[in-house]
């Protein structure tokens, strides 16, 4: 059978090719910069560290980065031998996932430094109860997104293209290193966990998490119940959901069969407000009677809850209700009092906790809390006319504020004050703050609300990720035509080049530049009026897609003969010659065999970008489903294109073959037929046999010479059965092909053979 080189999409890891490789002058220091990104790491957990008080809040945060530092050190021990250094410098998308490393590690170090900075004898404490904790929740995850993908990438290239390198030792490295098994309490969210993500794995796709869960309870959910499940088990909105916050969740609202049930029984109690911060919170209660009360999910320790309360003077007290296996806890004193539930616990109070807060403007997209002006007017910087949000005032006590993008793009900001009745905003009164917004949104004061669910970690990341995409569709567009507009045309205008052999070379390269022209044309108008909330990738690609088989399937299956083509008109000096004129022509001297492979690297790296932009879009995007579905959708495609790809291939091989055979009479290269073995048995007493086993018929042949043969035998291969024959004193090494007509015995020439024969046989056979 043929060794030559099979071109399939598969051939690349993840999408990156052995050709897409950095240019010469452009080589980097690997491990360099990945040394840079390990020391700037280690800097997250020693700020936590700082923190003198309520150091679990940080726990999530300071497990994360730790298992970030772990990624970094197992790419950094991958890349310890010169050859692999080699291998990951070289590659460009490698190179990519370093510079997105180095961008969200800087920014993050930078926010918790200057946090601080600011924080004076309570490092971070104030930060970490607010708002802003959201954002270093955002940082942390996709740094670990990140590093994932660098570690995992770097296996998959060094698998391909370094000969050094070994799965077996570089497994054996990472368990010498130890890895940490991932611990949850509750025996059936354990074992959905370790099911569905494996035991060592830290934090998920929260969409996963659902739907693991889901699954695992056999319930549906409406998509309004949906939504809230994933706020709930992702607040931040970062898209990700850790195992230690799983396992908090479950001491909560677990035994895990029971933990819907118990969740919308809680979100249903009229003093359970959800997710607010301690600041927020304190800010909404602090004008409210004394003995008026609120429950929250904590925002520091996932699974637990926070009771807040106001007491004489306007002083709100926060005490932690702690999840217990039986129960629910707070604490008196040098004790813990525990109750069976939140409920049983608030009637046990009743005293201190009597009117419930009942305002439910904090649940609004367009609430932010406790921001500053100034800090809104970032926000909204470069948002369209009409963009706004609500907030705290920072200046008048029991008062709020909103800032909104005036018609002129210039950030305003308008009071609204409390009364016992309701809201004042301008001298008129409002019974809701949602009447008011209502109110702005008719008058066209406001149009959309700038989100207070907006990661906006994750929107930079998402979009550097669109314009690469944007950037590489480009260039690919530009390489396609190049090929046509001078290349195909130069040959075309060759009279000594046959145009059937201009057809060999360029195939249907033409129908590819359309394609895309077009399709790099649409991205190009989503990246023009880029908004993060509703700008849409995935139905795009899902728009491309029906087209990819057709037209990747025919220029792939013969690339080979392309290749062929230009390697024979290559023998001749004077064809030479004149492409060495024809690549004069270039911009860039680019060669011909490296143009003509691009179309194979394309669908590959659409699966590779897809994946990393699926994963800074959260569950909630408007995109998330449309980018899945274009992922898989993908997928298959380059499935089909690999599988037309093989048959083609196949069908050469027997084409092939049936020429060096004398005596067959009839055409054998037909579509779907294959080789499955071929080699020399003993038959019927001789040993000089060549046996062609096919996937439907067997040639029994003999050889006359190097690559001939002449056919003795011809057997159908239906209802096949495969018999070991057990050794005798005469006989060694037989096996039986049985079918519904015949029964063929034939001899290997040792153990070894018969095994080799008999195992691939009962393997292509026993299905049939």
């Amino acid at each position: 059978m043929s060794n030559q080189k099979r071109y399939t999409l598969k051939d690349m890891p993840k999408g990156v090719s052995s050709l897409t490789l950095m240019p010469g002058d452009h080589e980097r220091n690997f491990v360099a910069e990945l040394h840079a990104v390990q020391l700037e790491a280690k800097r997250i957990p020693q700020c936590y560290k700082l923190m003198k008080k309520n150091r679990d809040d940080a726990l999530e945060l300071v497990q994360t980065a730790a298992q970030v530092q772990q990624k970094l050190d197992t790419v950094a021990r991958r890349a310890e031998s010169a050859s692999a250094t080699a291998v990951l410098s070289h590659h460009s998308v490698i190179l990519e996932v370093m510079e997105k490393l180095k961008s969200i590690a800087g920014e993050y170090v930078a926010l918790l430094q200057a946090e601080v900075h600011k924080s004076g004898d309570r490092p971070l404490e104030k930060f970490m109860a607010s708002r802003g904790r959201r954002k270093v929740e955002q940082f942390s995850s996709a740094l670990l997104v990140e590093a994932s993908v660098l570690a995992e990438l770097s296996d998959d290239l060094l698998m391909q293209h370094d000969s050094e390198y070994s799965a077996e030792a570089a497994a054996a490295a990472d368990a010498a290193a130890g890895v940490e098994m991932v611990e949850i309490l509750d025996p059936d969210g354990r074992q959905m966990w370790v099911s569905e993500f494996g035991a060592t794995t830290f934090m998920v796709d929260v969409v996963k998490v659902v739907k693991g869960l889901l699954r695992f309870l056999n319930v549906n959910l409406t998509s309004e119940e949906r939504r809230t499940l994933l706020q709930v088990f992702n607040p931040s909105n970062t898209g990700q959901m850790s195992s230690l916050r799983w396992n908090e969740f479950l001491k909560g609202f677990g035994p895990m069969p029971h933990c819907l049930s118990k969740l919308w029984e809680m979100l249903a109690q009229p003093w359970f407000h959800g997710f607010l911060s301690k600041s927020d919170s304190t800010k909404l209660l602090e004008v409210e009677p004394q003995n008026t009360f609120m429950v929250r999910f904590s925002s520091t320790k996932p699974g637990s809850f926070s009771l807040a309360h106001t007491m004489a003077g306007n002083v709100v007290n926060h005490v932690i209700i702690h999840t217990r296996a039986n129960g629910f806890a707070v604490r008196e004193e040098s004790r813990e009092k525990l109750f069976s539930s939140v409920s049983h616990l608030i009637e046990a109070y009743g005293q201190l906790l009597v009117h419930p807060y009942r305002q439910t403007f904090h649940r609004q997209l367009w609430w932010h809390g406790d921001i500053s002006g100034e800090e809104a007017s970032e926000l909204l910087k470069d948002k369209k006319p009409g963009t706004f949000l609500i907030r705290f005032s920072t200046t008048q006590r029991g008062c709020f504020a909103s800032s909104f993008v005036g018609r002129n793009n210039v950030i305003e900001k308008g009071l609204i004050q409390g009364t016992p009745n309701g809201y004042l905003l301008s001298g008129k009164c409002f019974v809701s703050m949602e009447e008011i917004v209502a109110s702005l949104q008719q008058w066209d004061i406001f149009s959309e609300p700038y989100k207070n669910t907006t990661n906006e970690v994750n929107d930079a990341m998402r979009f550097k990720i669109v314009q690469e995409i944007l950037q590489t569709e480009n260039s690919y567009v530009n390489t396609l035509d190049l090929i046509v507009n001078l290349f195909v045309k130069e040959f075309r205008n060759n009279p000594k080049i046959r145009p059937e052999d201009v057809n060999l070379v360029f195939s249907n390269v033409d129908q590819l530049w359309t394609l895309h022209r077009t399709f790099a044309a649409n991205l190009e108008k989503v990246v023009k009026e880029w908004d993060a909330d509703s700008a849409l990738i995935g139905p795009h690609f899902l728009q491309l897609n029906p087209s990819l088989v057709p037209h990747y399937s025919l220029f792939i299956n013969n690339y080979n003969t392309a290749m062929a083509t230009v390697d024979r008109l290559s023998l001749k000096k004077e064809f030479k010659d004149w492409m060495a004129g024809v690549m004069a022509k270039q911009t860039k001297q680019n060669m011909l065999s490296g143009l003509l492979i691009q179309p194979i690297q394309r669908i590959p790296r659409y699966i590779l970008l897809l994946t990393d932009l699926i994963k800074h879009t959260t569950g909630p995007h408007s995109d998330y489903d449309s980018l899945c579905d274009a992922l898989e959708a993908i997928k298959r495609s380059a499935d089909e294109i690999n599988e037309s790809k093989r048959r083609v291939e196949d069908t050469e091989v027997v084409k092939v073959r049936c020429t060096q055979i004398s005596g067959l009479g009839e055409n054998l290269a037909v579509e779907g037929r294959y080789i499955v073995k071929e080699g020399r048995l003993g038959w019927q007493g001789k040993d000089d046999y060549h046996i062609i086993c096919m996937n439907d018929l067997m040639l029994i042949t003999r050889r006359q010479g190097k690559n001939k043969y002449k056919l003795k035998e011809k057997v159908l291969l239906d209802s096949v059965q495969i018999i070991q024959i057990p050794d005798t004193a005469v006989n060694h090494n037989q096996f039986r092909v049985c079918t519904s007509t015949r029964e063929i015995t034939f001899e290997a020439d040792s153990a070894h053979t018969r095994i080799v024969w008999f195992n691939e046989l009962k393997k292509e056979f026993s299905s049939k």
